[in-house]
């Protein structure tokens, strides 16, 4: 099991964000150097990621530079657009006078912020809450969080909030050291989950609030030409999970062919650190894996985080949640009896015919994240997913 161990933790965190190529710009790009840069960005240069180019150290960039990067922006498919980041003012203007702000994906250098006298408000897979102000809350990535998938957080955000849905709007991408985040403008935010554990006698509020919002998450009819399909997004990473015979992936496959058909938004990971109460408003952050698909992924993600990952202790206080092993399964219990409309027991909520499907999109799910960071769970537990990973796709019981 060690063995495996090693090879998922480098084989697949590698490519769990896996869509993109990125390279650091040291100089400016002239005639000059055009061609050796051309050649360098060749090779690692792969048309099915997005190549992105880090222009902190770039000064300047002639029209020989721009050359080089409508080359490989040609050669980027299925609509992508080769990323510049980290720009300075001089290259920003450089490529609004060119017409390149139309042509590639350009930003500018985020503003450095300072976490002197924040307050960790919350933490989870990709990244920490920060309360930095009254009214002011960064969400922190960690350093191997890939740009892309923050800049999809900001242009997610802006989406959902005009298609109705309570969504806390960002302000901006900033850095703080080697890491990125995003500000979000919000008066005396706290996450779902520090709510809780501040007041658990208002957890039957919380937790049927929380299912109303997914509700209307799931009902919402999202647009295709913006946000990605889950399913899509789980397949691309699929072939390379090296602990997976043939069999299993063909299997893993049919089971992702039965969430292909819907149009409804879901987010992706829905957990109680990744929903900010506001003024008792309830409001996502954390949009980056938005994408459509069956609403019952979002119900999976939940499980996973209040139930499946707790799995292994009463009274262990969750790792990503801070509430404890009971508060988990109370709201578990809260969200899935008002979200299907059954009694708040566990003999009608064993019963709702969605549960197992749940259950195997669970698996699914935690196929792609435990065996990724094996640093954030415990060896049994990793032993544990590894062993319901390998029965769900051999047809055995989980």
């Amino acid at each position: 099991m060690e063995m495996i161990r090693r090879v998922c933790y480098s084989d697949i965190q590698s490519i769990y964000f896996s869509m993109e190529v990125k390279m650091d710009i040291t100089e400016s790009i002239t005639s000059k150097n055009a061609d050796i840069w051309k050649q360098k960005i060749g090779e690692v240069f792969d048309a099915e990621s997005v190549l992105v180019l880090n222009a902190e150290n770039m000064p300047y960039i002639s029209s020989a530079g721009l050359r080089v990067l409508l080359h490989f922006q040609k050669l980027q498919t299925n609509g992508r657009k080769v990323r510049v980041i980290n720009a300075s003012e001089s290259v920003m203007n450089i490529m609004r006078e060119s017409g390149f702000l139309d042509i590639l994906d350009v930003s500018s250098a985020p503003r450095e912020i300072s976490l002197e006298n924040a307050k960790l408000i919350g933490k989870g897979g990709t990244g920490e809450c920060w309360q930095i102000a009254d009214e002011t809350v960064v969400k922190l990535y960690y350093d191997f969080i890939p740009e892309s998938i923050i800049e999809n957080d900001k242009i997610f955000s802006k989406s959902t909030f005009i298609a109705g849905i309570p969504t806390a709007i960002s302000y901006g991408i900033v850095k703080c050291g080697n890491r990125r985040g995003i500000i979000f403008e919000m008066l005396n935010a706290k996450t779902l989950a520090n709510e809780i554990i501040q007041a658990p006698d208002r957890i039957e509020e919380f937790g049927r609030k929380y299912a109303q919002l997914a509700k209307l998450i799931h009902h919402t009819k999202g647009d295709a030409k913006v946000f990605p399909r889950w399913t899509d997004n789980y397949r691309n990473n699929l072939a390379s999970y090296s602990f997976l015979d043939g069999k299993e992936i063909n299997n893993a496959e049919k089971l992702l062919a039965t969430l292909n058909n819907y149009d409804t938004y879901v987010h992706g990971d829905f957990n109680p650190n990744n929903i900010m109460v506001s003024d008792g408003e309830l409001m996502l952050i954390d949009m980056g894996s938005f994408s459509l698909g069956c609403p019952l992924i979002d119900l999976a993600s939940l499980c996973f985080t209040l139930c499946y990952n707790n799995s292994l202790s009463d009274n262990e206080v969750g790792e990503f949640t801070g509430l404890t092993g009971s508060q988990q399964r109370t709201l578990w219990r809260i969200f899935i009896s008002e979200y299907f409309s059954v009694e708040n027991n566990d003999a009608a909520i064993e019963n709702i015919p969605e549960m197992k499907i749940i259950n195997q999109i669970l698996i699914l799910q935690a196929m792609m994240i435990v065996p990724a960071f094996p640093q954030y769970f415990s060896k049994t537990f990793f032993d544990k997913v590894m062993t319901d990973i390998h029965a769900l796709l051999n047809g055995g019981k989980i």
